[in-house]
């Protein structure tokens, strides 16, 4: 994670103007932008379940995108993501952000450092990151690249589930955060546009 900020101090930086409209973000638009980035990770999830497992669970995911609501007042993210890792890792599989077992310590790396990334684009568009749409916390510099990394993470676990299951790894080694690290110089194509 980042140590630090820096901000330019030309006259061209719009961040004062978009700090006070992120500040101003009334709790209805928080709540809808909630659902929807909620329903846009299940989607994904359903996906990479697709991918490797032809689950009846995809099911329930899809009746789950229907029914979150404004704020995801009935969790339908946790449900899903109980389904979710059970369906990929066995009924055993706990995903922990502090355990040291390959699965885990794979997937908290990956998302660590793509929750910098997002922290940078954050700081370098002139918003704050500390200002969160659903996540808030007064330790928590990061709350809005908590909120931006979850309609990645299913994109995230799916590339390193590709990665571990084409090795041998059993901890988290330097070759394999090197391989981990690079998704960040994978091309993908959004609406019709490399990038």
């Amino acid at each position: 994670m980042p140590i630090g900020t820096l901000n330019s101090l030309s006259n061209n930086q719009r961040s004062a103007k978009y700090n006070k409209i992120q500040i101003n973000w009334s709790n209805s638009t928080k709540q809808l932008v909630w659902k929807e980035i909620v329903k846009h990770k299940i989607y994904l999830q359903k996906i990479v379940l697709k991918e490797y497992n032809n689950s009846e669970k995809i099911e329930i995911l899809e009746k789950y995108i229907e029914e979150v609501e404004k704020g995801d007042i009935t969790n339908r993210e946790g449900l899903a993501a109980k389904i979710y890792f059970r369906e990929l890792f066995g009924s055993d599989f706990i995903r922990k952000s502090n355990a040291d077992d390959i699965i885990n310590s794979s997937f908290n790396y990956l998302y660590q450092v793509i929750r910098s990334k997002i922290s940078q684009e954050i700081v370098s568009h002139g918003y704050l990151s500390s200002i969160g749409i659903f996540h808030c916390n007064e330790y928590n510099y990061f709350c809005l690249a908590d909120d931006i990394i979850e309609v990645y993470r299913p994109i995230l676990d799916y590339y390193a589930i590709e990665i571990l299951e084409n090795s041998e790894y059993d901890f988290l080694c330097t070759k394999l955060k090197e391989q981990l690290l690079s998704v960040l110089l994978k091309y993908i194509v959004v609406n019709n546009i490399k990038h």
